[in-house]
């Protein structure tokens, strides 16, 4: 049986080994074992219910006739693990999951008054594109971009009556809330939930790349094209740790008609992103794109400024081959090596 909070039931049966009588075959004793904490002995006499002064006559605990080892044995977890509960629990009740959505998706759920509100994450590097289901009914769902703080309808669903599914659409690592607001009269209209962008163009260079003097890097420098500054034969933008600010004016041969995006890659590990002098926002976490809105493009003379911030490993690895003198951090340790 499962143990449980509060009393339990343990179940032994005590067979005498031979025919001759056994003081031993008179008297119980268990002892059981948390995985956190001390043991717990139980001793009784012939109706199970005696104190342990039978046993103690009989010597002490690790002596014959019981012959108990003190060392611990190894148990099973308490708890079996989320993939197999979750099978057993579907294979046993009428239930529907909370969410199904395929092995990508990680999800948390909680109730906000009368909202449920999901939050969903993609645990992939991949984009996620597919149905989720969730266990809401008469409810209109609603995605909230937690990077933004902007909120809209999820107009494409199917309820029903016990379940909502959704045509869903994450990149990569991206994650979002699913907020269902009550509303038995809701009707799922027309219209994509996730529109897919089509490329318009894509910048490729040269950058001029302007660097902080006083953080060990050059002032300004161009790169024919994005490159991973690790991978930099300049030693000082190698070992490079702070901001830098990328500027390029480009033309576009085309405007499009509402909001555009700007997607920026992989970024390491911050960029904050200006367009005609628009502050379009900063971005920290996939899926690392911002969005242009209507009438800040131009047909000619654009100009971006990016301006990026990586982590300081690449200036401790520097500084590791570097005298003291010459350093530019000051740690009291540092895993890396030069």
């Amino acid at each position: 049986r499962f143990l449980r909070s509060g009393k339990n039931e343990i179940h032994v049966m005590v067979e005498n080994d031979g025919t001759a009588p056994n003081p031993a075959g008179l008297l119980g004793a268990l002892e059981v074992q948390y995985a956190y904490g001390a043991p717990v002995r139980l001793v009784t006499d012939a109706s199970w219910t005696g104190p342990d002064a039978g046993v103690k006559e009989l010597g002490t605990w690790t002596m014959g006739p019981w012959g108990l080892s003190s060392g611990s044995l190894p148990q099973p977890d308490l708890y079996p693990s989320y993939e197999r509960l979750a099978g057993i629990l579907r294979s046993n009740l009428a239930t529907p999951p909370d969410l199904e959505a395929g092995e990508a998706l990680r999800y948390a759920h909680r109730k906000i008054g009368k909202l449920d509100a999901y939050f969903i994450a993609n645990r992939s590097d991949r984009p996620f594109e597919d149905f989720a289901t969730f266990r809401v009914h008469g409810a209109e769902p609603e995605w909230w971009d937690p990077t933004t703080g902007k909120t809209r309808p999820l107009p494409h669903y199917y309820d029903d009556r016990k379940t909502t599914r959704i045509p869903m659409r994450l990149e990569g690592l991206q994650s979002g809330f699913v907020i269902f607001r009550p509303n038995e009269k809701a009707r799922p209209a027309s219209g994509e939930n996730f529109p897919r962008l089509e490329p318009m163009a894509t910048l490729e260079g040269p950058w001029s790349v302007a660097f902080d003097p006083r953080f060990g890097g050059p002032a300004s420098i161009t790169f024919p094209g994005l490159a991973d500054w690790k991978d930099h034969e300049n030693e000082a933008i190698r070992h490079y740790s702070g901001k830098a600010v990328y500027t390029q004016t480009f033309d576009a041969s085309s405007l499009p008609s509402g909001t555009a995006a700007l997607s920026l890659g992989v970024v390491k590990n911050l960029a904050s992103v200006r367009l005609n002098g628009r502050d379009l926002g900063t971005v920290w976490c996939a899926p690392w794109q911002v969005e242009i809105p209507a009438g800040v493009l131009k047909e000619r003379d654009n100009r971006i400024e990016i301006t990026v911030a990586n982590l300081w490993a690449n200036r401790l690895i520097g500084d590791a081959g570097k005298p003291e003198s010459e350093r530019v951090t000051s740690t009291t340790w540092s895993p890396y090596n030069s």
